[in-house]
């Protein structure tokens, strides 16, 4: 049987995306975006949850990203999750999720004039 593995998010840049570039050339770059819901507790007061999710991208859409991004855009990104293992410097193995997205599409951006 065929497996999915597809997330879609709309959420804003916490930070001004980062670049890296590897030794082959390519172009990656990474950044986090908040995406928030509100719901009503058992008292009827308002609370609200802030989930934070880590985006890489590759090649043009890295460079496009890099571009025009900043801080505070809201961003719909498209992709696969990514499970990352690494051993941090205490030697403990450790885990980490990211979405390697594979479209993104500026939604608001805080240069948009109001």
């Amino acid at each position: 049987m065929p497996s999915l593995n597809s997330v879609n998010l709309i959420g804003n840049l916490g930070a001004n995306p980062e670049s890296r570039t590897l030794p082959s050339g390519d172009i990656v770059v990474s950044f986090s975006i908040a995406t928030s819901e509100t719901y009503m507790d058992k008292s009827a007061e308002k609370k609200e949850i802030t989930d934070w999710h880590r985006i890489e991208l590759w090649g043009g859409l890295a460079e496009v990203a890099l571009k025009y991004l900043h801080k505070g855009d809201m961003v719909f990104v498209e992709g696969k999750l990514r499970n990352e293992r690494y051993t941090d410097k205490e030697g403990i193995e450790r885990s980490t999720y990211k979405i390697r997205a594979n479209n993104m599409q500026i939604l608001k951006s805080r240069h948009d004039k109001v």
